[in-house]
């Protein structure tokens, strides 16, 4: 099944990934991969949860959902989702699914013994990782130094976030 999304078309069901296929391809057709036509879009939806965001740890739905980027205007490129908003001092990570807590997670990659990383500082990006099932459980962690106004880039194809302070 798909859906038209800006001049091409989206399989998410009954295909083992979902891929942003050019509009005008027919059920059936095989299509050779182009870097250029053919992004495999690993994720849909991403949400943001946790005590540095507004919406808090609420997760009947999660209350903050990043935006996607559908005209490739800030890297270039698909695969890419965003956030502009305020961090209080707290903890934040984010869900792939709408509701509850079981469900996988984008996480930081480079923790500390207690299971978080240091939100980078502003125009610095790091590693994220797909944890299936919140199990572990990393976070990141933003300090009272840093509370404020951001912008989060998520990078699905490289799978980085990039920090920018409003």
């Amino acid at each position: 099944h798909s859906k038209d999304i800006e001049g091409c078309g989206i399989c998410t069901e009954g295909c083992s990934t979902p891929f942003i296929i050019p509009t005008g391809a027919e059920p059936g057709q095989v299509l050779t991969y182009d870097p250029d036509s053919i992004f495999q879009l690993k994720w849909s939806d991403i949400w943001m949860v946790g005590n540095a965001t507004t919406g808090g740890w609420e997760s009947r739905p999660f209350q903050i959902k990043l935006t996607y980027d559908s005209s490739n205007g800030i890297k270039g490129y698909p695969g890419v989702f965003y956030f502009d908003g305020p961090f209080t001092e707290g903890e934040f990570k984010f869900p792939l699914e709408e509701r509850t807590f079981e469900v996988p997670y984008l996480m930081p990659v480079n923790v500390g013994s207690d299971g978080l990383q240091q939100l980078p500082g502003d125009g610095e990006t790091c590693d994220i990782k797909y944890v299936e099932r919140n199990d572990p459980d990393h976070k990141w962690k933003v300090s009272a130094e840093q509370a404020g106004d951001y912008r989060l880039i998520i990078d699905t194809d490289k799978m980085t976030m990039t920090v920018n302070r409003k």
